[in-house]
């Protein structure tokens, strides 16, 4: 019944690498108490979180002593109220505890990491992989993110990472958010792939994510991106000058793209450039029902991933004037490779966005995370030279075994 696994509280200049860290009744790591420049890298984190058991009336899990205080934000790393923290290369897999489905309640139970950061945090290069038994809350998730002081805060990296199979989002890009950067991840199987609701501050930068397969456990599923305001006692904390960037993403899913509809109407401001956003047809595209003059979604790939009408784009008059209407032409949707072919209609049809979109290879940037004939088809990219013929297989429901072949080719330059 310890706590953490692993308290580290009033440390500087500390690293933990290469370990294996099985238990905590609550949490694997603790990172606290004005602890700084901390470094956790290439560890298997698994074990932690109080198991629950399911109150079968209310659907929740409770503790051991049956408390009807569900066991909430149990996390492989908790970082509060520190700065300067790395977590890198670390597989995060199987807490001991369980979350909710949507179906009783807001979920509420485990997660890979959560923080309430006071900044220069860096998240790279880790998977955090949940199953169907053991689904994350939220893989990362903000705590305290009504407030300022909520989430990653400021000045942060969260990029390379595997963020798979939850019962609400991705991540929670909730709180301040100012100079906050999310990039190169690959989401897969949640409610919703990034919350950012509210951003107070900002800006933030969204760019070059996979976004796939978005799902529950009792197979709901909302948007990709959700944004909006945060009521709270009358008060919209959303500010005006909070801007979220969104460029060069790729979004293959069932649900609904960019939405921004979230509390009530307010100056909730997002720039859109370069996206694929591949869809459900009967679902939004973007959705933005107060059709704000501060929102400006232009130049998107728009397609219904199940080959049916276009899906809604739901804003200002002035929106998507550049866009394109066409299938995205991934190389091999099936097989999960969502680079683009040689007659993909994204090619060049890019904004040139400078830093965003440097080293293109075409006449202009092309939309989506992967730039055709730049050799790029892994996601997330990181330093190996192994590829696959294919980056996912599907079963299909209520089938247990499957057979099938990957190719490994040693010579990709990712």
């Amino acid at each position: 019944n310890i706590d953490e696994a692993v308290w580290v509280s009033n440390c500087e200049y500390v690293i933990f690498e290469d370990l294996v860290v099985k238990g905590g009744y609550y949490h694997g790591f603790h990172v606290v108490n004005r602890s700084n420049n901390i470094r956790i890298n290439n560890c298997d984190i698994s074990g932690y979180g109080i198991p629950g058991i399911r109150n079968e009336k209310s659907g929740m899990f409770c503790d051991y002593k049956g408390s009807s205080s569900t066991p909430n934000q149990n996390s492989g790393v908790r970082i509060t109220d520190t700065e300067c923290i790395t977590v890198e290369n670390c597989y995060i897999h199987d807490p001991s505890g369980r979350t909710n489905a949507w179906k009783y309640a807001h979920p509420a139970g485990m997660n890979a990491v959560s923080m309430r950061s006071g900044g220069r945090t860096v998240i790279r290069n880790n998977d955090f992989i949940g199953n169907e038994w053991n689904r994350w809350n939220d893989a990362i998730e903000a705590f305290y993110n009504p407030h300022r002081s909520g989430g990653p805060a400021r000045d942060c990296d969260i990029y390379g990472n595997v963020l798979m199979i939850g019962q609400d989002d991705g991540m929670e890009l909730d709180g301040a958010q100012m100079n906050a950067r999310v990039y190169n991840n690959m989401f897969h199987g949640s409610l919703c792939s990034i919350s950012t609701i509210p951003q107070f501050v900002g800006p933030s930068y969204v760019f070059k994510n996979m976004f796939l397969n978005l799902g529950t456990e009792d197979d709901g599923y909302g948007s990709v991106v959700k944004g909006g305001s945060f009521e709270k006692d009358g008060d919209v904390n959303a500010g005006a000058w909070a801007k979220l960037y969104l460029f060069n993403n790729t979004m293959c899913t069932r649900g609904n793209g960019i939405s921004c509809n979230y509390g009530v109407e307010t100056d909730y401001r997002v720039m859109s450039r370069n996206n694929i956003i591949c869809v459900s047809s009967d679902k939004n595209a973007i959705s933005d029902k107060y059709k704000l003059d501060s929102c400006d979604f232009d130049y998107d790939l728009i397609s219904a991933m199940d080959g049916g009408q276009t899906p809604a784009v739901i804003a200002a008059d002035s929106a998507e004037a550049h866009s394109v209407k066409n299938s995205p032409g991934f190389t091999d949707r099936i097989n999960g490779r969502l680079d683009l072919s040689a007659n993909s209609a994204a090619i060049d049809k890019g904004d040139d966005l400078k830093d965003f979109t440097k080293g293109y290879v075409g006449t202009e940037p092309d939309m989506g995370a992967l730039e055709y004939g730049s050799g790029s088809c892994i996601y997330p990219a990181r330093s190996t030279n192994i590829s696959t013929d294919k980056q996912l297989v599907f079963f299909k429901k209520g089938e247990k075994e499957k057979s099938f072949e990957i190719t490994l080719n040693t010579d990709s330059a990712n």
